[in-house]
């Protein structure tokens, strides 16, 4: 980025401030100076009027001026084509010395005498604007006839290149760097006021202007019937100064523009979209396009069709923004050439479209006999403003030392961030939109850091501070590291298998399988081309590898990801135990009997903690029909355990499989219970209900009954025999127990009495 001293001072005050200062203080901000040029106009060189100017009697390429230089006239021979264009001069006078070493001289060119030399720019040391002479105008301040030039600051600056990394595109534009030296320095910056212009009818009446809903792009467009461009010392000047040469005159305004302002701003030929009347479309493709009724006229921020061009006077004038975020990864994956506005674009433009649009058209109120339609067609894509909490004392702990929360507040204002609910140490800050690369708070600490400066802050030993790490993931993560340590104390293995699995087994076992259009898209293999709705299938076939090597008894255990049909995720544990209940030993002799039903929901219960089972609700090729059950926690439903179905295509023992939801395992909060220091009694109930009466249905019964000193209840026995006919019998032990008194006979009678009296009216239930 290059800018220069006296472009910086039309937008803030520098006047009591040295370049060298300025340097530093741009260093300090992280805009690291490159390299500084001191111009200096020479000396006895003045402003002159061109009085006459007639060809030179003895060379055709020669003229003979008479130049005005104060209070006497000069006779000048010039050989600069341009000079009879030319009213307002910069003339060496006799003793001159120029920073080419040239020494002006009283001199005889072609028998004429010459008193002085009309000069160019190059040959005062300043930058080539063209190939003749430089002619100067008001645009460099009020000219007077026989004023050194040095006195003009535009001829006494300094050219200041600067490095910006590629997150401050912010900075790309004399108005970004301004607005960091006014919170560096505490000044206000000096925008422009607005201009009145020369308006014809209203743009709706020429112009229609279309676009689909698009996010992270603004744009503003006019018309206007450009007449007459002038353009002025000061912006030839300044545009050779920061290296851009441009021979198009309305080119040449919008360069000036952009880079004083920072938005991107360019120009199409009216007729590219219309005779009569312009019809402009803005679409998302992959990139932003531009199109008139059948061509693209540009890539918004990236590149512009050539025959969009401006080739007439009537031209679409258009600010754009275009968000980096958006529009760098499209242009990385897709083969376009893109021109010199995408260097601005990926590295973030100016957003406030409107602002470079009414720079643009200060300038060419100023520079042509402009004619712009009023009104504008704009599209201002919605954007969540991006909000960051804050907290001083956060912020004090980064930098290291205290700092004023007024003091925060003023810089970060002057940034161009705003602050909400400064109450206390904590306020909100609203970031920019010309910020793309804040996003938290040490990217704002950051900020105040680079106009505090550094070198101000106090040399501190160095401290750590710990925050705070129980957090929920935590939680979860040592929650999920208990389950593992209790699966491994009741005789598991833990395994880690592959997100994937076959989608032809999954759907041969009756497992869903993700939806085609959400699945993977290049497989590793056929055997892993969708990704799990189960983990049942990837331990089976590890329990199968096991049994292959020798293995009479495989444990195993996975906590894993597994996805629905619309591949959402949930984690869920998965147990598999497969062959003996227990290794050869003494106490069975070397034969030790495989598991059963009884022996694997106790080894799950050891695990999870206590659970009851229900009627199994769900139904796939590996549960079996009769040993199977739901698995209930708090009276809902986390997962469900089986025997292996016989009819499964693996060779294995007996083997019992269950699958649970960790996030219902998880508690949300830990409970206290007061333990009662008096005994606990015993009673049995036996009682017969009718055989289609399930222990569900009896659980429910109880389930309502409110008995302060009944602490539990389970079935110890159910009998059926022909002599009971359709009857069974159902034996139930309960649990009584008092916080305040061993109870006796006479406390419990009337509760099992209570008991026998519900389960006789809702279940036609009998005392045995």
């Amino acid at each position: 980025m290059i800018l220069t001293r006296s472009w910086l001072n039309e937008w803030i005050d520098l006047s009591d401030i040295s370049t060298d200062e300025l340097c530093k203080r741009l260093n300090s901000l992280g805009l690291e100076v490159d390299s500084v040029q001191e111009l200096c106009a020479p000396l006895n060189v003045v402003v002159g009027r061109v009085i006459s100017c007639e060809k030179h009697p003895n060379a055709d390429k020669l003229n003979v001026c008479r130049v005005e230089v104060g209070a006497e006239t000069k006779q000048i021979v010039c050989g600069a084509k341009n000079v009879v264009d030319a009213t307002f001069v910069s003339v060496a006078m006799i003793g001159a010395k120029l920073p080419n070493g040239l020494e002006i001289k009283h001199r005889k060119i072609r028998g004429i005498e010459s008193e002085g030399m009309i000069c160019s720019s190059s040959e005062l040391g300043l930058p080539s604007i063209n190939d003749g002479i430089m002619i100067l105008d008001e645009s460099i301040g009020e000219l007077e006839v026989g004023k050194e030039i040095g006195e003009y600051e535009i001829f006494n600056d300094a050219i200041i290149e600067i490095d910006l990394t590629p997150n401050r595109g912010d900075c790309l534009s004399i108005y970004g760097v301004a607005r960091d030296l006014g919170a560096a320095f505490n000044k206000e910056l000096k925008l422009p006021k607005r201009v009145d212009y020369k308006e014809s009818i209203g743009i709706g009446k020429i112009l229609s202007f279309a676009y689909d809903e698009i996010d992270g792009v603004n744009m503003h467009y006019k018309v206007a019937q450009i007449d007459n461009i002038k353009v002025p010392l000061s912006v030839d000047l300044r545009l050779a100064e920061i290296g851009q040469k441009i021979d198009n005159d309305l080119d040449k305004l919008l360069a000036y523009a952009m880079h004083e302002s920072g938005v991107i701003l360019n120009a199409y030929d009216f007729n590219f979209f219309g005779e009569e009347k312009a019809k402009l479309f803005l679409r998302q493709n992959e990139f932003v396009e531009l199109l008139s009724e059948d061509e693209v006229a540009s890539k918004v921020g990236v590149c512009y069709n050539k025959a969009s061009k401006p080739n007439s006077n009537k031209v679409i004038l258009e600010a754009s923004y275009v968000n980096p975020n958006k529009i760098v990864p499209i242009v990385a994956t897709n083969e376009v050439e893109p021109d010199s506005y995408y260097h601005r674009t990926s590295r973030g433009s100016e957003p406030d479209v409107d602002f470079g649009m009414d720079i643009l058209v200060k300038l060419l109120s100023e520079c042509s006999h402009s004619t712009i339609c009023s009104g504008s067609s704009t599209y201002y894509a919605k954007a969540q403003k991006k909000s960051i909490s804050i907290n001083l004392k956060d912020i004090e702990k980064l930098i290291g030392q205290e700092i004023d929360k007024s003091e925060v507040s003023s810089i970060l204002k002057h940034l161009g961030f705003s602050i909400q609910n400064l109450d206390g140490d904590r306020f909100g800050v609203i970031v920019p939109a010309f910020r793309h690369d804040i996003t938290n708070i040490e990217d704002v600490t950051e900020e105040i850091l680079r106009i505090i400066g550094i070198d101000n802050i106090a040399p501190k030993k160095l401290k750590f501070f710990e925050h705070n790490r129980v957090n929920e993931s935590l939680s979860r993560h040592r929650f999920k590291r208990m389950l593992k340590q209790k699966a491994v104390a009741n005789g598991y293995y833990e395994v880690v298998t592959y997100l994937f699995s076959e989608n032809a087994k999954l759907q041969k076992y009756g497992f869903k399988t993700v939806q085609k259009e959400l699945s993977i898209l290049n497989p590793i293999t056929s055997e892993m081309d969708g990704l799990r709705t189960t983990m049942l299938l990837n331990l089976l076939e590890a329990v199968q590898r096991n049994i292959n090597y020798g293995k009479k008894r495989v444990q195993l255990f996975e906590i894993g990801t597994v996805f629905d049909e619309n591949r959402v995720e949930k984690e869920q544990i998965s147990f598999v135990f497969s062959g003996c209940v227990s290794d050869d030993n003494v106490s069975n002799s070397g034969k030790p009997k495989d598991v059963d039903l009884i022996s694997f929901i106790n080894s799950i219960a050891s695990i999870i903690g206590d659970f009851e089972l229900r009627q199994i609700t769900v139904k796939n090729g590996l549960i079996h029909p009769y040993q199977s059950g739901d698995i209930i926690i708090q009276g809902k439903r986390v997962g469900y355990l089986s025997k292996l179905h016989p009819n499964t295509e693996f060779e294995i023992p007996t083997t019992y499989i269950a699958t649970i939801d960790v996030e219902p395992l998880i508690p949300a909060k830990k409970e206290a219970r007061a333990i009662s220091n008096f005994q606990a009694v015993t009673r049995d109930l036996s009682v017969l209900i009718p055989k289609d009466v399930t222990f569900e249905a009896i659980k429910e019964i109880l389930d309502t009954i409110e008995i302060e000193n009944l602490r539990s209840y389970y079935a110890v026995d159910i009998y059926e025999d022909e002599s009971l006919q359709n009857q069974k019998s159902l034996t139930l032990r309960f649990v009584i127990q008092s916080d305040e008194k061993t109870l006796q006979d006479e406390d419990l009678n009337p509760i099992m009495d209570q008991i026998l009296k519900v389960l006789e009216d809702k279940a036609k239930a009998k005392l045995r």
